[in-house]
């Protein structure tokens, strides 16, 4: 039963009055150990295993854009699937809004994710958050962000969560010429006792050219 690899079929609609949806898939295909085509045959001492090198995937995703008046709205959401010879499947969705007024830009996001055996063999979830304001004036910009992520997994002792904060300003130099400046605190808990908890602190000096 040689199977032929297949290229991800994508397909968008026009923007109609600013409603645009998406989807994408992708069939699984598979090959031997050694490379060569996939025969069907198991795996023991005289013959290669299959390997599967890309499961079925899906994806859709929509969003709508508008303005109305000074405000500028965006909102849009998706949905994501893996299944793999094996039966193990993995489901992945969320969504996202922005709104900007003014000077101001606010944004935020949520996105959950559930696997069958997929956290080193174990089966789990992830739930992921991030939200953030951003500020302009003149050839300034200022913006805080943040992100929290927590990591569910059935096995004892293998939870976690953990969060990062940034706080970033920039300036316009001239035209297609950029600085900035980045600073991140981050903190990660695990319910293992024999795993620290750690945070950590980084930055970051920008420099942007376009043309």
């Amino acid at each position: 039963n040689n199977e032929s690899p297949f290229h991800p079929t994508h397909y968008y609609t026009p923007n109609i009055a600013g409603f645009e949806l998406g989807v994408s898939w992708a069939p699984g295909t598979s090959t031997d150990a050694d490379g060569s085509p996939d025969t069907g045959d198991a795996c023991d001492v005289d013959t290669n295993c299959d390997v599967t090198n890309s499961n079925d995937e899906i994806a859709i995703a929509g969003s709508y854009a508008n303005s109305f008046g000074d405000v500028d709205f965006a909102i849009g959401g998706g949905y994501f699937m893996s299944d793999d010879d094996a039966g193990d499947e993995t489901v992945s969705y969320g969504g996202g809004v922005e709104l900007g007024f003014g000077q101001f830009l606010l944004g935020g996001a949520v996105r959950f994710r559930e696997e069958d055996e997929g956290y080193g063999g174990e089966d789990g979830e992830t739930w992921q958050y991030g939200a953030g304001v951003e500020y302009s004036t003149g050839p300034w910009v200022f913006g805080v962000n943040g992100f929290y992520q927590e990591i569910e997994v059935d096995a004892v002792d293998e939870d976690w969560e953990g969060y990062v904060i940034n706080v970033a300003a920039g300036y316009e130099l001239g035209d297609g010429v950029d600085i900035g400046l980045s600073l991140d605190y981050g903190s990660a808990e695990f319910d293992d006792d024999d795993i620290d908890d750690e945070d950590a602190f980084g930055g970051a000096l920008l420099l942007g050219v376009s043309f």
